[in-house]
C-alpha cells in the first residue's frame, strides 16, 4: 500500500526514489547564511527531476524558488550541493569500476550476446581504455613540464 505522498508523487520522482536519488538526510546541518527553507529547497532541487517537483517537495511556491535561483548566494550553495552529490556518485562509480569492466568483458566474450549489445560493450570498453591512455599521457606531459619549470627556476 502506497503512502499518500507516494501516490501524489510524479513518475520521475518515483524513479529517482527507486534509484536512491532522494535518499538524502533531512537533518543536514548548514552554516551558509541561508534560511532553513532555502536549504530545504536546495536539497529538494538536487533530489527531484524538475524545479516544479523541488518547489512542491520543499513546500515553497515555484516563483519563490525561481527567485532564489537568481540569488547569487542561493545559486552558489545549490551548485556546491550538486557538486557534492555528483562527487559522491563518481566515488560510487569508481568503486564499481572493476565489477563493471568484468561485466562488460563477459558481454563482449559471450557468443550468445546479441551483436548490438556486444558492439555497445566493445565501444564502452574502448572508450574507457582510450580515456585512460589520454589521462596517462597528460599526467606524463604535466610531470615533464613541472620538472622543466622546477629546473629552470633553480638556475641562476
Amino acid at each position: 500500500m502506497m503512502h499518500d505522498e507516494e501516490q501524489n508523487m510524479p513518475e520521475t520522482s518515483k524513479l529517482a526514489d527507486q534509484n536512491g536519488a532522494n535518499n538524502l538526510p533531512d537533518d543536514i546541518a548548514f552554516d551558509n547564511g541561508l534560511t532553513e527553507l532555502q536549504n530545504r529547497a536546495i536539497l529538494a532541487l538536487i533530489s527531484t527531476a524538475t524545479q516544479q517537483e523541488a518547489a512542491a517537495k520543499a513546500g515553497v511556491n515555484r516563483s519563490t524558488l525561481y527567485r532564489w535561483l537568481r540569488d547569487a548566494d542561493f545559486h552558489r550553495e545549490h551548485l556546491e550541493m550538486r557538486n557534492r552529490k555528483f562527487s559522491a556518485a563518481v566515488g560510487r562509480a569508481q568503486f564499481m569500476a572493476d565489477t563493471s569492466m568484468k561485466c562488460l568483458n563477459k558481454i563482449i566474450l559471450n557468443d550468445n550476446t546479441p551483436a548490438a549489445s556486444r558492439v555497445s560493450a566493445i565501444r564502452l570498453n574502448l572508450d574507457f581504455a582510450a580515456r585512460g591512455m589520454e589521462l596517462d599521457n597528460l599526467e606524463h606531459r604535466l610531470a615533464s613540464l613541472e620538472d622543466h619549470a622546477a629546473n629552470n627556476n633553480h638556475q641562476p
